[in-house]
Formats: C-alpha cells, sequence, structure tokens
C-alpha cells in the first residue's frame, strides 16, 4: 500500500481544467473542420451499441460469423482496442461516453443509480427523463445546428435510449415491462403514439413460443454450474410467449428482444423517412438482452454465444434493409459497446486454476457495517437517527455530514482512518482513494470519472478478479480493468478504401466527434478536450 501524500487541492485539476476552457471557448479555435469528400457522404448515421460485448468473445467466435457482424468486419475498420476508460464500466455511463462524447466527469452520468446526498436518497439516471445529463449529446447538438436533421434512438432500456439522444430528438423509444409495450416519454414526441401492433397480446404473437438454439451453439454444454435462469430451468428449449404473458420483462433476456428492437428501427426509419434527403440524419440503437444473457448465464453458456448467434443474423437482415431502403452506398454504421464483462470467478478456478472470487451482497453489507462499528468505535456514536456512512453503492462511502459536524472531522480524516482499517479486513481490496484529497494522484480512469457533488468521500476497488455480484452465477462489469474497459469499435461505410483491422487504442469518446466530422458539421465548444483519434485517422492522419 503506498502512502498518500497529505496535500489537499482546493479544486481537482479536471474540474479546474474544465472551467478554465469553458471561460475561454471563445477564443479559442474549434476543432478542425475538413470538408468530407463528396463520395463518402452519408444521408444515414447508424450507431448500434451492443450491451456487454468484449473485443476478444467477438474475435474468438469470428469463423461463426456469416451475416452482420461478418459484413461489418471483412468490409469495414475493426478497431480491437477500443476503450471505456472511466469507472464505474455501467450501461448507463457508457451510454452517456458514447452519445456526448465527454468522460463522466463532465457528462454527470456516473453510474446506473447513485445516492443523491442532497435528496438523501437513490438517484436512477433516467429517473427524471434525460436531466441528470450536463452536457449536449449528438443529437441535442444537430436539433441546435441542423434541426432539419431527424434523429431517433432506440433500446429495450429506457437509460440506454434516453441516454443516446438525451433531450432532442424526433423518436425516443424503449421497452416498458411493467405495460408489456413499447413506450416514450416528455420531453420527446409521443411517436410511440403511432406504432402499430404495440398492445402485449399483439407483441406476444410475434413471438415465438420457445427459443431454440442455433446449431453452432449446441457445441456447448447445456448446463454449467456458472448459470442461473430466468427461465425456470437453465436448459434449453426457454420458454418465451407464455412467461411473456406472465412477466414482459422476459423480453428483455432472449432472442426476440433483438428482433423487437431491429423492428422498432426499421418502422422509425419508415415512419421519419430517414435517409431520404441530403441532410443527414442520425439512428442509435442499443441492444440489450445481450447484457441479461450475461448477467443471468455466464458469457461462457450455451446461452450466451447464442444470442450473439441470433445477432448476427438480425445485423445481417438489418443491413439488407438499409442497403434497401437507403442505399449501399448512403448510410455508415458504427457498432460498439458500452462496457465489457468479467469472467466467472468459479469458471475462472475451474478452467483456467486462476483464484477468483466473488463479492456478494451479504458481504458488502458486512463491509459496511464494519466500518460503522469501527468509527462509532473510534470516535463514538453518531447522532440520532443518523449512520456514519449515509449511504455505500458503487464501491463509495458517502459520510454523514451530520456526523462529521458532530465531531469536527472532515471527511479526508474519517477516510484516512477507514482506508487502513478496509485493506486489514478485506485483502481483496485493491486499492482505497479518499476524495477529493487524492484526487491529483488518483488515475486517469478514476479523475475521469468523479464529480465532486455526485460521488461519494470514499472510494475502493477490488483486486483483478474479484467481483461484486449478488450470485457465485453469471456474470457481471464495473471496474476499471481491461475485461470491463476493453470493446470493439467498427466503422462500416465511412470509407470503402479503408477496411481491415487497425490496432489503434481508441478511447469510444472518439466516435461523436467522428459522426459530427463526418457529416462536415462543427464539434459542439469543448468542456472538455475532444479525443479526435478518429477523426485524425479517417483523415489519413496516421
Amino acid at each position: 500500500m503506498t502512502t498518500q501524500p497529505t496535500t489537499t487541492p482546493n479544486v481537482p485539476p479536471l474540474i479546474l481544467a474544465t472551467l478554465l476552457t469553458c471561460a475561454l471557448s471563445a477564443c479559442q479555435p474549434c476543432p478542425p473542420q475538413i470538408t468530407t469528400p463528396q463520395h463518402h457522404k452519408k444521408t444515414l448515421y447508424v450507431l448500434i451499441v451492443i450491451d456487454q460485448l468484449r473485443t476478444d468473445f467477438l474475435l474468438q467466435h469470428q469463423h461463426l460469423w456469416k451475416h452482420g457482424f461478418h459484413r461489418l468486419i471483412t468490409h469495414g475498420l475493426l478497431f480491437p482496442n477500443g476503450k471505456h476508460d472511466h469507472v464505474p464500466t455501467y450501461t448507463a455511463v457508457g451510454h452517456a461516453t458514447l452519445s456526448t462524447g465527454m468522460p463522466p466527469a463532465i457528462h454527470g452520468i456516473i453510474a446506473n443509480y447513485w445516492y443523491n446526498p442532497q435528496q438523501h436518497k437513490i438517484y436512477y439516471a433516467v429517473q427524471n427523463g434525460p436531466q441528470a445529463l450536463r452536457t449536449p449529446t449528438i443529437t441535442d447538438w444537430l436539433h441546435i445546428h441542423m434541426p432539419t436533421s431527424k434523429t431517433a434512438c432506440i433500446a429495450l432500456k429506457d437509460r440506454s435510449a434516453i441516454l443516446l439522444c438525451g433531450n432532442h430528438a424526433d423518436a425516443v423509444l424503449w421497452f416498458n415491462p411493467q405495460q408489456g409495450r413499447w413506450t416514450s416519454q416528455k420531453p420527446y414526441p409521443p411517436i410511440h403514439e403511432q406504432l402499430p401492433f404495440n398492445t402485449p397480446d399483439q407483441i406476444a404473437q410475434r413471438l415465438p413460443n420457445y427459443w431454440e438454439p442455433l446449431p453452432p451453439s449446441q457445441t456447448l454444454p447445456d448446463s454449467t454450474p456458472y448459470e442461473k435462469s430466468p427461465f425456470g430451468d437453465v436448459r434449453f428449449p426457454h420458454p418465451i410467449r407464455h412467461l411473456f404473458h406472465q412477466a414482459p420483462r422476459i423480453l428483455m433476456v432472449s432472442p426476440p428482444g433483438i428482433a423487437e428492437t431491429f423492428r422498432i428501427a426499421q418502422w422509425i426509419v419508415q415512419t421519419l423517412q430517414m435517409g431520404k434527403d441530403s441532410i443527414p440524419d442520425f439512428l442509435a440503437i442499443s441492444i440489450s438482452p445481450t447484457d441479461y444473457v450475461g448477467h443471468y448465464f455466464s458469457i461462457h453458456s450455451r446461452e450466451y454465444l447464442d444470442i450473439y448467434l441470433w445477432l448476427d443474423s438480425f445485423l445481417g437482415n438489418w443491413l439488407h434493409f438499409l442497403d434497401s431502403t437507403i442505399g449501399t452506398f448512403n448510410y455508415a454504421v458504427i457498432l460498439t459497446a458500452d462496457h465489457g464483462v468479467a469472467n466467472n470467478a468459479h469458471w475462472m478456478k475451474d478452467s483456467l486454476h486462476t483464484p477468483c472470487s466473488v463479492i456478494v451482497d451479504s458481504l458488502v453489507q458486512q463491509l459496511r457495517q464494519r466500518a460503522e462499528a469501527l468509527l462509532t468505535e473510534k470516535w463514538g456514536p453518531p447522532p440520532e437517527q443518523t449512520h456514519w456512512i449515509e449511504a455505500h453503492i458503487n464501491q463509495q462511502f458517502y459520510f454523514s455530514t451530520e456526523a462529521l459536524h458532530r465531531y469536527k472531522l472532515t471527511s479526508s480524516q474519517v477516510c484516512a482512518f477507514l482506508r487502513e482499517a478496509l485493506f486489514a479486513y478485506i485483502p481483496d481490496i485493491q486499492q482505497v482513494w479518499c476524495l477529493p484529497h487524492d484526487y491529483p494522484y488518483a488515475p486517469q480512469w478514476l479523475q475521469r470519472s468523479y464529480v465532486p457533488d455526485r460521488w461519494g468521500q470514499l472510494y475502493y476497488v477490488w483486486k483483478p478478479c474479484t467481483y461484486e455480484y449478488n450470485t457465485p452465477q453469471g456474470c457481471t462489469h464495473g471496474s476499471p480493468y481491461t475485461y470491463d474497459q476493453q470493446v470493439p469499435i467498427l466503422l462500416y461505410g465511412f470509407n470503402p478504401e479503408q477496411k481491415g483491422t487497425v490496432l489503434l487504442a481508441v478511447s469510444t469518446r472518439a466516435i461523436m466527434p467522428l459522426i459530427l466530422w463526418h457529416m462536415n458539421h462543427t464539434l459542439p465548444p469543448p468542456p472538455y478536450p475532444y479525443d479526435l483519434t478518429l477523426v485524425h485517422y479517417m483523415r489519413g492522419a496516421r
């Protein structure tokens, strides 16, 4: 364990740099606006976000892709070293980063859920729509500066659709598992009211009776100790239509959910007449079932491979639809992921003889209880009806201001004491940071993620191959390690002369600037430097 310097900064450097950049933006040059060659211009840009896709999984099974993945990899540019260089690597954070081109420290989405110290309660990232976003998304920018450009975002998960589009779009649709139908809400247009065949019964009629595996996945065992199932049995076939009537959420854990997502996307393209004029349009599609299948069955299961085989097929059909509707050379596709995923800990032990562990919910609760007891023993009890630790979420402790005031302590003092105690209590902890005190000495992925008014005052990271999850089965994500941060970035249709694999390290923050640049559009004034890696590469500045 390293000794932390004792100097306490007044303002975190990244935040200070942001403020200075904002103040000076009027006198600083805009990012380069390079004219895109006429024959490369597109009328529709499609961002496809696969929820929970690790690069090595895509490449490991490349011989099995016969449709969409095969076409994108063969005729496009693959950047296998894409990276979400932030924490936690969760759905909401990844989608907001992709849509804004900014890190969480700037766009403000720090997790799927976080604690709100001002309201003293847990806050869901999109419980008030896109209000938690602090920077414009690509659709927000197009709405202001290219108002005739049509924009839309679609996902089964509400947080995925909303955070991809931000505050302005012509259509934002997601699946409501309580109602069993596709929906939307203000501030977006009520286009879901026009959506045909959207009652639960009508959706159920489109569903197969069972999820049957495709032949290539049948080489894997049908049942392993690393799986849990929302279907009642981990073995195929899995009932779909019958369970949908009881629990519509089952659509989000099966291939028909992917089919439904692309069906909605086709309807949106046709209804909005996207890609039909010289003004470029933007469509974002997030594929959610892959994530849920990984969480339930693990990435080592037959189900996980099988849902990607189905996705490969649906993706191929989607590209054929764009060919016939937009024109083969009139659209561009960017495919990436919102985060990676860790291997199952027990699979690591059994298959690779690697010592890994799962920190289940009960142990996480014990960690908080232990910390609470240590603080009481050290300084005394907190005020009545309060706790020393007001909240514990996302591997962060939020200290009670009432307790700190009673004993005239700072959060840094309390955190420094707990740091030593936590290392002694749980050896699986890799590092503990006291924020904002340790901010200048923190790694860049933490500096890019820290939002002072939303983060806790103590943040800890588990050792590699140690996972905080509610069950030993399935898989999870969220860490700063490669298995959670590394994702593929596939570019298709931007320039037919550029294809192959590019071993260039690329942040996912580089995708949004690339799209606007290729639209021949000026980038918004940056509150934080844009990552122009992909722009420079596509310009030929290798």
